[in-house]
């Protein structure tokens, strides 16, 4: 979090300004990163979700269009190596 609040306070123009104000201008930072954690509490049954639609993606549909493109008339299926 460190480097954030480095280039949060290069965006702000007060990375040379005293603590207490560099502290206070940090604290919108936290603001959303704490509305980032209270928002995705679960994020494990997120990324189950996300990687069963992937895995499914990636097995199944992928391989199937990339097929389709490459042998798209009988001439290319019948020239396919066997």
């Amino acid at each position: 979090i460190g480097p954030m609040f480095h280039m949060w306070e290069k965006f702000l123009h007060i990375h040379d300004k005293p603590f207490y104000l560099r502290a206070l201008c940090r604290l919108p930072l936290c603001g959303s990163m704490l509305f980032l954690a209270v928002a995705f509490p679960f994020f494990g049954p997120i990324n189950a979700v996300l990687g069963a639609f992937t895995t499914s993606l990636g097995t199944y549909i992928i391989p199937l269009v990339a097929f389709n493109l490459v042998f798209k008339t009988n001439e290319d299926a019948e020239r396919m190596a066997k």
